[in-house]
Parts: C-alpha cells; structure tokens; sequence
C-alpha cells in the first residue's frame, strides 16, 4: 500500500511539473496525437522551471506559494471534473452550497497534499511517449519521469495521463501510476469518510487536510 501510495504522489508531482496549458489546434486524425506529444515536450521544460522556481523560492510565505501552486493547478487540470469523480454518487445528492464547498476544498486539499512532496526535487527529467485517442475529445497520454533531489537522482516511473480537450485547452482528469489511479484512490477514501462522518464533516475534514 505503501508503494501504491508514493506512485500516485509521485503522479501527482509530474502533473504540477509538467503541464501549465496546451492551446492548439487538434484534429482527430493520427496527426493530432503527433501534435499533442509535441506540444507536451515543449512545454515540459518551461513549466518544470517554474514550479520549482515556486518552490525554491525563499522570499515567498507558504500561502504565496500554495496560491501559486492553485492557479498551475487549475490550468492544468480539470478539477471540477476530479472532484465530481472522486466524491462519486454522494456528488448528486450534494446540495449546491455543499458542491462549491467541496470543489474549494479538494483543490486546496490536492494543493496542500503535495506541496511537501514537491520541495524536496530539485528538477525533473520528462519523456514523452505514446498518445492515444481514447473518444472524441478524450486522450490517454503515457510518459517516464525521473525525478532529482540533491542528493539522488529517483528510478524512472511510467505515468498515464488520461486528457480532455474542450476545444481550446487540454486538461488533466487522471492520472495513473504503475496501473494505480489517482482518482481511485481518492473515490476509496473519500466514500469511507463519507460514509463514516456525512458530507458536512467530510468537507470540513477534506479542507483542513
């Protein structure tokens, strides 16, 4: 479990490391997975510089630097959606006052959750491999990342990003690891909480995290 746990962070990492946003023209024909690999390679060096910019940064507060790591966070994943998968049928019971507080506080939750994890690397070393079309508007995007401390450089882990493009931009809904799913994961423990304490208290719990 433990092992499970360190690849969905680790996932978790890649996300915030290497897409900000992807604004292009994609058709659905091979050229469009060609072009969204591409696209993935380019931006990968800019935004692994700046989120680490962000977190080395020592002239910055915590709060600063979890506003910063938000707004990544929302340009580069689609967290309505996360949220809305990983609270599963409890979401259509949520009245709409529940809904908004909820999606506020799993996007804090997610920030805050990996904001240590990110400290301690220095950089990261990205390969970009298959892209697949999974359904209209829907891709599955594979990769290898090695990530740096001072000390070590880590083992390669494979990473599955599943995408959405909305016409626009392309944004994050999954991400897996090692055939470990992120939103599995959270959809366990969220429905344990739920169950255990009600919506009211898991939200709570979820922003205090």
């Amino acid at each position: 479990m433990s092992t499970q746990r360190n690849l969905i962070r680790c996932s978790f990492i890649v996300a915030f490391t290497f897409l900000c946003s992807i604004f292009a023209s994609v058709s659905y024909a091979d050229s469009a997975a060609l072009h969204i690999k591409e696209a993935f390679t380019r931006k990968c060096a800019e935004v692994s510089e700046k989120t680490f910019s962000i977190m080395n940064n020592k002239n910055s507060s915590s709060q600063q630097k979890e506003k910063a790591l938000e707004e990544i966070l929302y340009n580069t994943m689609s967290v309505e959606q996360m949220a809305q998968f990983a609270a599963s049928s409890f979401w259509n019971n949520m009245s709409e006052v529940q809904k908004n507080s909820y999606i506020k506080a799993y996007s804090s939750y997610m920030v805050k959750q990996y904001i240590p994890k990110i400290q301690k690397y220095i950089s990261s070393d990205i390969k970009v491999g298959d892209v697949r079309e999974l359904s209209k508007d829907n891709y599955r995007i594979k990769a290898s990342i090695i990530l740096m401390t001072n000390e070590q450089r880590k083992e390669p882990t494979n990473i599955t990003f599943d995408c959405t493009y909305d016409g626009k931009e392309l944004k994050i809904w999954n991400i897996s690891a090692e055939g470990f799913s992120l939103l599995l994961n959270q959809k366990e423990e969220f429905r344990s909480i739920i169950l255990r304490e009600g919506v009211d208290n898991f939200i709570t719990k979820l922003s205090q995290k």
